[in-house]
């Protein structure tokens, strides 16, 4: 009750020192404050108050609060000073925030080490005042949720006095000075370079700089004829994929965002595998295991994959810097190694997880590597068993790993980009209705844990996916209930 108290006090002194000029008011142990009434003009506002008693404790800051309702507090609109306060009047010039024609209520402030002092309140009709200025922010780029100063003049003197925006996108304001403002850059879809805006009293301010706003997915304009069951490899700027049971394959440029058929050495069959190592791609088509030169763009045929049971919805590839592997999880769970120097196939340790002796079937996998060891993800069922594998070439070892985070069970996006891995997307089966994930996880292999990206702006499964330079690339699949996108989407971790 002693802030009430307080406001009372003021007032009865007031109101004595109207009707009894000569009426001696004894010193307190807290300051008397008075609040005139202000002076207005176009620009704004001149505030003034007279301090008839300095009290008996320290004067920590004083100043005035105002707004558009009675009774404002220093929640609402304030100016502060800092500096000794003395008996007498203290003034300052406000122009900026006021609307014209509104309607303010302000007061005086006095805060001490134990007490809040309000004076009274007088109000005024706000005849306008100058319109926001942005000379400067900090930094120049960064994604949701990065702090921002923006410098400038005539901002409002309260965080809710001023609307920012990044574009179209309204920013949270943290905090507010006369000349800074405080903000975390907002939620977007899409990266965007944007102006920064300033809103204050219905008057706009805008930055001569515009913003880069991180956003790490981007829609290409350009879309895909890739089906769900294609294969692919990597070599430089340049991604070969390969649909099943067709004669020809995709290329596409990363650079240009285009796309080229090229002829492929024999038909794909149904279930092709691809993976690159040493510059070069390597396919196993319908009949047949051949090596891609990308640079006289012709095909070798190589030696025989030696095990065509393997072949099947449950194989996988890995690619190493001097190695590849093709693999299955399910059903004839072998694993074996190409070596390119001397075009020999040789059986590995088995994948150690034998599915077939468990309640519920594999219905997804999906496989990366990174530096010398693979990784092997596996789903059982639209329950989401999930585990995952790691396969060290040196050792020839598998080892239990902390699984994918996901509710999803096939059709995965997974690139490598800069040597980490990015896993998500993919489809799943809730009571009858299509279910389709836009989570992407980042694998820690030194901490062996997963951390979460910003989410893709669509659900979507992936027919194909991998990682260029210091991007991604997804050929999405299905939505929810089937269909297809068609689309391809770019993923920038850097901009998470």
């Amino acid at each position: 009750m002693r802030y009430l108290k307080f406001i009372i006090i003021v007032a009865a002194l007031l109101s004595l020192t109207n009707c009894e000029e000569d009426a001696e008011v004894q010193p307190k142990d807290y300051p008397y404050v008075i609040t005139n009434l202000p002076g207005v003009n176009n620009t704004g506002a001149e505030f003034s108050a007279d301090i008839t008693n300095l009290g008996n404790n320290a004067i920590l800051k004083y100043g005035f609060v105002w707004s558009t309702e009675s009774n404002a507090t220093t929640l609402d609109y304030n100016i502060m000073f800092e500096d000794k306060a003395s008996e007498g009047i203290y003034s300052c010039n406000v122009n900026s925030g006021f609307a014209k024609g509104q309607t303010y209520y302000v007061r005086a402030y006095i805060l001490t080490d134990q007490y809040e002092v309000y004076g009274n309140e007088e109000s005024f009709i706000s005849e306008g005042s100058l319109p926001p200025v942005v000379t400067d922010f900090e930094p120049k780029f960064g994604a949701a949720g990065t702090q921002v100063i923006i410098y400038g003049t005539n901002f409002g003197q309260s965080k809710s006095g001023n609307t920012v925006r990044f574009g179209e996108h309204i920013a949270l304001v943290d905090s507010v000075t006369e000349t800074k403002l405080f903000v975390e850059v907002p939620q977007v879809t899409e990266p965007d370079t944007v102006v920064i805006a300033v809103e204050t009293a219905g008057m706009t301010g805008n930055s001569v700089e515009q913003f880069d706003l991180y956003f790490p997915w981007k829609r290409l304009s350009a879309t895909h004829d890739v089906n769900y069951a294609s294969t692919s490899f990597t070599i430089a700027d340049n991604a070969y994929i390969i649909n099943s049971n067709t004669s020809l394959g995709l290329k596409f440029n990363s650079l240009e965002n285009t796309w080229q058929e090229f002829d492929l050495p024999e038909r794909a069959g149904q279930y092709p595998k691809a993976f690159s190592t040493k510059e070069k791609g390597y396919v196993l088509l319908g009949n047949g295991f051949y090596e891609y030169d990308p640079i006289g763009n012709s095909w070798t045929k190589k030696e025989d994959f030696p095990d065509e049971v393997v072949r099947n919805d449950y194989s996988f590839t890995m690619s190493f810097d001097q190695f590849g592997c093709i693999g299955s999880c399910y059903k004839n769970q072998k694993l074996w190694l190409y070596d390119p120097n001397s075009n020999t196939w040789t059986r590995k340790a088995d994948f150690p997880e034998d599915f077939t002796q468990t309640t519920y079937p594999v219905w997804g996998s999906f496989s990366f590597s990174i530096e010398n060891s693979g990784y092997l993800g596996v789903s059982q069922t639209a329950f989401a068993i999930n585990t995952l594998w790691e396969y060290n070439v040196d050792s020839d070892v598998w080892e239990s790993k902390m699984p994918l985070p996901s509710c999803a069970y096939n059709l995965y996006a997974c690139m490598v980009i800069d040597g980490s891995a990015y896993v998500g997307l993919g489809k799943n089966f809730v009571w009858g209705d299509g279910y389709v994930s836009n989570e992407i996880w980042k694998y820690d292999n030194l901490n062996n844990s997963w951390n979460k990206y910003q989410n893709c702006p669509i659900n979507m499964s992936a027919f194909a996916s991998f990682g260029i330079n210091s991007k991604g690339y997804v050929l999405s699949g299905s939505p929810e209930l089937d269909g297809d996108i068609g689309s391809i989407w770019e993923f920038d971790p850097s901009k998470n």
